[in-house]
């Protein structure tokens, strides 16, 4: 469950970055997938900096019936394998055999109050299509999932279509908030 969660979260760090000031969504994806597109997060706790990561589309590569997909790196040290579909962002995970399938993680579009299981112990709620958040890099308008691992472990993710993963803030123990600081998109 440790390395699920693990996963799970570096996914959603890879993921990170929202929307930016632009209501025109019909042709944005949640989470831009080119390679060499980087995002700069800070992690804080009590409002102080206690770390900071980054995500980047590395290369692409053919899976799942000879689909493009994109490995993303979460601070050089985990690699994910991830896909824009036209209902969402997709990730390749293990299932309960260790076989890779693609998962759709993330619901894009959405309507608000949906949920799902993407995948065992995971529930997904779409909070919202439209909120703005404020964060280093700059004010977004952003879809707000709440993510829950297992039975304690719960997420505000915040995704901006264009832009993608801006901001998650951990409402469990750790009391954590990780915020998009800078971003190059190609």
């Amino acid at each position: 469950m440790k390395k699920l969660l693990l996963v799970l979260f570096a996914a959603s760090m890879l993921m990170g970055v929202s929307c930016k000031k632009d209501k025109d969504e019909s042709n944005k994806t949640l989470f831009p997938l080119k390679v060499g597109n980087v995002w700069n997060f800070r992690e804080l706790m009590n409002d102080s900096v206690i770390g900071t990561h980054f995500n980047k589309v590395l290369k692409d590569t053919n899976m799942f019936s000879n689909e493009q997909w994109f490995v993303v790196t979460y601070d050089n040290t985990t690699n994910l394998y991830m896909k824009i579909k036209n209902d969402g962002l997709w990730f390749a995970m293990n299932d309960t055999n260790m076989v890779l399938k693609p998962v759709l993680f993330y619901k894009y579009p959405a309507t608000i109050n949906e949920q799902y299981q993407p995948t065992s112990g995971v529930t997904v709620t779409v909070l919202s299509t439209s909120v703005n958040v404020t964060v280093p890099a700059g004010t977004f308008n952003c879809y707000e999932y709440e993510v829950v691992y297992g039975i304690d472990a719960v997420y505000d993710e915040y995704y901006c279509p264009g832009v993608g993963l801006v901001k998650i803030a951990n409402n469990g123990i750790a009391q954590t908030v990780t915020e998009l600081t800078s971003y190059t998109l190609k």
